[in-house]
């Protein structure tokens, strides 16, 4: 991927996904973050997965782009 590409699919997932939005989206799943850390005993890549498929729905992008704001805003996986 060149300069130009990468620049165009940050801009993108911050305009379409905002970090603010998307911590209030992870926030309201602290319940099921905790049943299913108790299940999978640090499946991080897993939990990722499940998380990134439930959230893509409140902004209409495919799963791939929550993964990859999740990890490029470092938000952390544990609920407060």
């Amino acid at each position: 991927m060149n300069w130009f590409e990468q620049q165009a699919y940050e801009f993108a997932g911050r305009f379409l996904v905002p970090k603010e939005k998307l911590l209030s989206e992870i926030s309201a799943l602290t319940s099921k973050i905790r049943e299913f850390r108790s299940k999978t005993k640090g499946e991080d890549e897993l939990l990722l997965e499940a998380l990134s498929r439930i959230v893509c729905r409140a902004f209409g992008v495919s799963p791939d782009v929550i993964a990859r704001r999740i990890r490029t805003e470092k938000i952390p996986l544990e609920p407060q």
